[in-house]
């Protein structure tokens, strides 16, 4: 006998419905036994072949099961409802998501309501239990802000104004005007990017390690939730192996030794969302971008009148404190990777922001 339910079985193995007809309720886009995802928000089972209609999500044969090919989330019809109602994933012990879902469910005649509800309440009979205390998580340690200050007012500007640039500074230029075809004056003139001194000129801290320098010559600034700067992000250019000399020959490296978790890349739209002053050339909408090329891209787009919020994250950076510097309402387009790596990157960020803000997964073309 359940805990829970001591007068007989648990209340949702009465839930009458498949899943074609838990996703036509939930409004997702049901056509030929597939429909969109309810967890990553994707629309097509494949983000290459555009000529694809099939939806992401796939049912069972018995239409009792569903599995997302592009996130990998799956359950039963119950399952699909908790991650479109709640944000997250639904377990018999998690008693708020269990009587919201069973008022749901009862609404409309898929289950018997909660005996202990009162009655002519049917929107409002839910009592749900407080939620559990989570455990603060350890306040990330990021350099001190001192010293990237300095480091950072130590950096040179990519459009090389004032200054004779080396042959090193050249061949970065080449790579964000042509590779990338991105504006040097434009990235300059917002401030998104800088070139780091040579060690000889300038004395790195010990977060900084000399010889990351000439390979990881491009710096961004990463900012903390409260808009300040938090710390640096450094930059490969020309990718993963375009130098031998590269520490690990990865693309991109957060100083050593700290933390990168609880920072973001942000242009001057976004800068001023985080420090709590909207800008107002703001339209409403926020950008979230996976990596600092990507970033940079959008970040110079000329928009015309308004214009949206650019923030740059990366794995594990995300946390519930950069959420809450996204007003109420914004409709949030996670323009992740469209990978398995980029889709739970956007699941999360969907978690800290549902259902305050209206989140859109899509595949972010180049402007």
């Amino acid at each position: 006998m359940n805990a829970y339910h001591p007068g007989g079985p648990p209340w949702w193995t009465q839930v009458d419905a498949t899943v074609s007809e838990v996703a036509a309720v939930l409004g997702l886009s049901v056509a030929r036994r597939s429909c969109s995802c309810p967890a990553c928000g994707a629309e097509k089972r494949s983000s290459r072949n555009r000529g694809d209609r099939r939806g992401p999500v796939g049912f069972t044969p018995d239409g009792n099961g569903w599995r997302c090919h592009r996130c990998d989330v799956g359950g039963s019809a119950l399952d699909m409802a908790a991650w479109k109602l709640t944000g997250r994933a639904w377990q018999a012990g998690d008693r708020e998501a269990s009587a919201l879902l069973r008022s749901w469910c009862a609404d409309r005649g898929w289950c018997e309501p909660d005996p202990g509800a009162p009655r002519g309440t049917r929107d409002r009979r839910v009592r749900l239990a407080p939620p559990a205390t989570p455990k603060p998580e350890p306040e990330p340690q990021h350099p001190p802000r001192a010293e990237v200050a300095d480091v950072w007012s130590a950096c040179r500007r990519v459009d090389f104004t004032g200054a004779d640039p080396d042959p090193l500074d050249l061949e970065l230029s080449f790579w964000l005007s042509c590779e990338r075809v991105l504006y040097p004056p434009a990235v300059a003139g917002l401030d998104l990017a800088r070139i780091l001194p040579a060690p000889g000129a300038y004395p790195f801290p010990s977060w900084l390690p000399p010889r990351w320098w000439p390979c990881y010559r491009l710096a961004l600034p990463a900012w903390t939730a409260a808009g300040e700067l938090g710390s640096l992000r450094l930059r490969l250019p020309g990718g993963r192996a375009a130098d031998p000399r590269a520490e690990d020959r990865t693309k991109e490296l957060a100083p050593r030794g700290v933390s990168a978790k609880g920072l973001t890349l942000a242009d001057p739209v976004a800068l001023a969302l985080l420090q709590g002053e909207p800008d107002p050339r703001w339209d409403g909408s926020v950008l979230v971008v996976e990596g600092s090329p990507d970033f940079l891209t959008w970040a110079i787009v000329p928009w015309e009148d308004k214009r949206p919020a650019i923030l740059g994250t990366w794995s594990g950076a995300w946390t519930a404190e950069l959420a809450a510097r996204i007003p109420d309402g914004a409709r949030v387009i996670l323009g992740t990777d469209a990978d398995k790596a980029g889709d739970r990157m956007a699941i999360a960020i969907q978690r800290t922001l549902h259902p305050r803000c209206a989140c859109q997964r899509a595949k972010v073309p180049q402007p």
